[in-house]
């Protein structure tokens, strides 16, 4: 049996994350846009545990979790910051809350300045580099422009 998104989402938390500090369910789900095969984005800020990534099918879903302490939820989104891809940012700021002990709000604006920043300027050595990577493509002309 498939259960609702939110209701999947806040029983995967209090089922294997019970103490946690903050819970997010992010991606689709998040927004209602949830389609059959779409699966849950969860993010878990749990002081004492380590980031990773793990891969769960529960409750009828595929779930996709996402663990961070909060000293490497901000160390991430500072990696992001460099990469130009807020993707954890972006998933605790538009993402619905599950669960908060009061610290949802200083990471969210944490992120949400990160975000405002934007990327990390373009290094001259980069730009460089980059350059010989850009295609151009060329127009032919047509019969009616001769």
């Amino acid at each position: 049996m498939r259960y609702p998104a939110m209701e999947a989402a806040i029983k995967f938390v209090n089922d294997q994350f019970p103490d946690c500090s903050v819970a997010i369910l992010a991606g689709s789900a998040s927004r209602g846009e949830e389609t059959p095969t779409s699966d849950l984005d969860i993010v878990i800020i749990q002081d004492g545990i380590h980031h990773y990534r793990e891969s769960f099918e529960e409750y009828g879903w595929r779930i996709e979790c996402f663990t961070h302490n909060f000293e490497s939820c901000l160390a991430q989104f500072q990696s992001e910051r460099e990469q130009g891809r807020p993707i954890l940012a972006s998933m605790l700021v538009n993402g619905k809350m599950l669960k908060d002990d009061g610290r949802l709000e200083m990471i969210r604006d944490a992120g949400a300045a990160n975000m405002a920043l934007g990327p990390e300027p373009l290094s001259k050595e980069f730009i460089e580099a980059s350059r010989y990577f850009i295609v151009f493509r060329q127009k032919t002309p047509t019969s009616r422009n001769m």
